[in-house]
């Protein structure tokens, strides 16, 4: 593999550039029933650890834990995903999905991790 060094990037059809840094280090979807990735990014693995507990298992590591994530739904009826102290490592990251009852429940899904990767 080939690596091309760049400050900033510019896909086909933008009018402006961005800085590499900004670029998303993973990203993932897993499907409805939160047993399997749907698509993803730098995602090797999905563990379903349980009822609305996913574990990503990343292809490259993040060079620190303090990389930014943020999850979403296409569903109604989420009220919030979490990752519980100690679930956010270098080489993985824990999301929990919750209903309007505040119950783990789970739930179609994306999400965006940002950080530097190791």
């Amino acid at each position: 593999m080939s690596t091309i060094t760049v400050t900033n990037i510019k896909a086909t059809g933008e009018t402006a550039s961005r800085p590499v840094s900004g670029v998303a280090g993973a990203w993932v979807t897993k499907n409805l029933d939160g047993t399997s990735i749907e698509d993803s990014v730098n995602v090797s693995s999905m563990a379903d650890v349980g009822t609305g507990i996913a574990t990503y298992t990343f292809t490259n590591n993040f060079a620190n834990n303090t990389y930014q994530s943020a999850t979403g739904s296409r569903h109604i009826a989420v009220r919030i995903y979490s990752s519980p102290d100690g679930d956010i490592t270098t080489s993985s990251l824990k999301i929990n999905s919750y209903n309007l009852s505040e119950a783990l429940a789970d739930r179609q899904s994306g999400t965006a991790v940002h950080g530097d990767l190791a």
